[in-house]
């Protein structure tokens, strides 16, 4: 998935439909230094606050950085799901 020229978009499957969007494009933080922006959504859709976030999604992120809070995420989410 895009969002304009350039942009990029991923979709990390957490189960049971929920995923974590990866995502670097006009309107994320960090893209015109080449980072990442992710969020969590649930199956409907939803966008799911991450409590060890200050936000509703986790910007300026390198690859490493989007890999690290993907680990998180999953520690955190597969065992509610």
């Amino acid at each position: 998935m895009t969002h304009g020229r350039g942009g990029i978009q991923a979709c990390y499957e957490l189960g049971n439909g929920w995923y974590i969007s990866i995502a670097r494009h006009k309107l994320t933080y960090g893209r015109e230094k080449g980072l990442y922006e992710i969020a969590i959504f649930s199956a409907s859709g939803e966008q799911v606050y991450f409590p060890s976030w200050s936000n509703d999604s986790k910007a300026m992120l390198n690859e490493l950085a989007v890999e690290e809070e993907i680990h998180k995420v999953e520690s955190e989410f597969k065992a509610k799901l």
